[in-house]
């Protein structure tokens, strides 16, 4: 299991998503159990970003 750290900007920022969207806090709150059990997969159609399918590839290249 993985441990997510939040800044004290991501911190305020929940504070006043409390305020304004509790429905939307449970939601963020959910993200955050499912992506620290499966970082890597997850809701939705999952894809790994272009840059580090790149740098992944480039890696392989030269080792």
């Amino acid at each position: 299991m993985y441990v997510i750290e939040f800044t004290e900007s991501a911190r305020q920022d929940m504070l006043l998503l409390q305020r304004n969207a509790p429905q939307a806090v449970k939601k963020v709150f959910k993200l955050i159990e499912e992506l620290k059990e499966h970082p890597r997969s997850g809701t939705g159609q999952v894809e790994q970003l272009q840059a580090l399918q790149e740098r992944n590839m480039v890696k392989a290249y030269y080792t």
